[in-house]
């Protein structure tokens, strides 16, 4: 594979970076939008976005990187010492492939520094905010940022701009209310790998920060698990973005692992202590499903309100969920907690404390018996079928 030099275009009101790149003999462009009153910010003097954002296609198709021009020489270190291993090591599809450069760049990038933190108004990126707003002036949040490179869902359908509208509706009004400029960027990155933003999802959001090194000097990214939870998955870098993240530094931009060091329960209860979530709070994979910001039914609403219920907290978020929908699906979700055979730390933590406030009742596991009698039926039925 062979990066070229990236360089910045104006269509139609709007900033891009582009990079070409060649992939099979193939050429094609990676591209992230910028707002225009940003363009200053824009690095093209090194490509370390398209190479973070095309290191793991590279390993895929088991192609060495070249890059036409210059990369960050940390950047450069770390993928080809650490990070490729890495991915290889959660990953055997991921081969083990050489980056290489025209030259590298050992100097700092940095014309303003400003600490920056994702936002999605979910309870990681609340409990990061809530916590970093008072700090010394050098790692207080300056920014916010709000990325489009595959969280949404797959890049230009209907349904993703839907989504992506929606939440950027609800997360401007916070940041209008906080006083806090977004830095909002979109990519095309997902459509080039074609994968489950699961998969990637901390390699896609950094890669779209480095763009504006210039202006980012520290970027807060929301880890999901406590430090004790770690696992190199090939399905979910969440597991083990606190070790991964670090690997995607360079010289003029550092990544942090915020809330490393609290459960998600513990989150939770800090971000009820924070009024503006009553009105913001946006925690779900369904957001087109109801008018309110959450569905209230899907995995990430339910374990969410359960945790509120279990403080007593519920009724401070009757603006942004539906407790009618919730009542209906909230024994279902804690029967399949009990009975889900893998349980990670944050849905292990939540049966705990389901189990220590006497939660728990001879229902959940009714509904779990009755779940296995009707699956056990439909097998049965396809089998008669079948012959």
């Amino acid at each position: 594979m062979i990066i070229y030099q990236s360089v910045v275009k104006e269509r139609n009101n709007e900033t891009y970076l582009e990079a070409q790149f060649q992939s099979k003999e193939e050429k094609k462009t990676l591209w992230f939008k910028i707002p225009a009153e940003y363009k200053a910010y824009i690095v093209t003097e090194n490509q370390d976005a398209a190479l973070v954002s095309l290191l793991v296609l590279a390993m895929i198709n088991n192609e060495n990187i070249h890059i036409k021009g210059k990369v960050s020489a940390k950047l450069f270190y770390t993928i080809n010492t650490y990070l490729i291993k890495a991915f290889h090591l959660a990953n055997k599809e991921y081969h083990i492939i050489r980056v290489t450069a025209d030259s590298l760049n050992y100097d700092s990038l940095v014309n303003t520094k400003n600490a920056a933190t994702g936002l999605s108004c979910g309870i990681d990126s609340f409990s990061t905010i809530s916590t970093h707003l008072n700090l010394d002036e050098e790692y207080k949040i300056k920014y916010f940022m709000f990325l489009n490179a595959g969280s949404h869902g797959k890049y230009g359908s209907g349904s993703t701009q839907k989504t992506f509208l929606k939440r950027l509706d609800n997360i401007k009004k916070y940041s209008l209310s906080v006083n806090i400029p977004i830095l909002q960027i979109e990519s095309n990155i997902s459509e080039h790998l074609n994968l489950k933003f699961q998969k990637l999802h901390s390699v896609f959001q950094l890669s779209c920060v480095l763009v504006l090194q210039k202006l980012i000097n520290i970027y807060y990214y929301s880890s999901a698990y406590r430090f004790d939870y770690f696992q190199i998955s090939k399905d979910d870098t969440s597991s083990w973005d606190t070790l991964l993240i670090q690997y995607l530094q360079t010289e003029s931009t550092g990544f942090y692992s915020s809330m490393a060091q609290m459960t998600r329960l513990e989150r939770t209860k800090l971000v009820a202590r924070y009024e503006p979530t009553y009105q913001f709070l946006d925690v779900c994979v369904n957001p087109l499903i109801s008018n309110k910001n959450n569905c209230s039914k899907c995995d990430k609403c339910l374990r969410t309100l359960i945790s509120f219920d279990l403080e007593g907290l519920k009724e401070n978020y009757k603006e942004v969920f539906d407790f009618e929908v919730y009542n209906k699906h909230k024994d279902k979700f804690i029967s399949s907690l009990i009975f889900k055979k893998e349980k990670d730390q944050i849905n292990l933590e939540l049966l705990n404390a389901l189990k220590a406030k006497n939660k728990i009742r001879f229902k959940h596991y009714y509904i779990y018996l009755i779940f296995i009698f009707k699956k056990r039926i439909k097998k049965k039925l396809r089998v008669f079928i079948s012959n």
